[in-house]
């Protein structure tokens, strides 16, 4: 995981499982699981009565060695910490099962 980008670069081939989570005050909680900068999933989410809400989702996905994963949101570049606007967010994944 390069902290700088948000990208996380898978190491070997297999099935990796990610998580993210996105809270905020009266914004959008929409993110976009990227897979090679390419819209893979999204999680929708609205808070039309501008209240802290958390939106969150997961998936599993078979990769090659080299491919980049990261989530991506309307506020931030990518979901990773602080972003500064009022949006607590976090992005994490692991292997679960390499592929032969």
């Amino acid at each position: 995981y390069d902290a700088t980008t948000g990208l996380f670069t898978i190491p070997i081939s297999g099935y990796y499982w990610f998580s993210a989570q996105k809270r905020g005050n009266g914004h959008d909680g929409d993110f976009i699981f990227q897979v090679d900068g390419v819209n893979f999933a999204i999680s929708d989410q609205d808070d039309p009565d501008n209240v802290d809400q958390t939106g969150s989702g997961s998936i599993i996905l078979m990769l090659e060695a080299g491919q980049q994963v990261a989530v991506a949101n309307r506020v931030a570049t990518t979901v990773s910490g602080y972003s500064g606007n009022g949006i607590y967010s976090w992005f994490a994944g692991h292997l679960v099962f390499p592929s032969s």
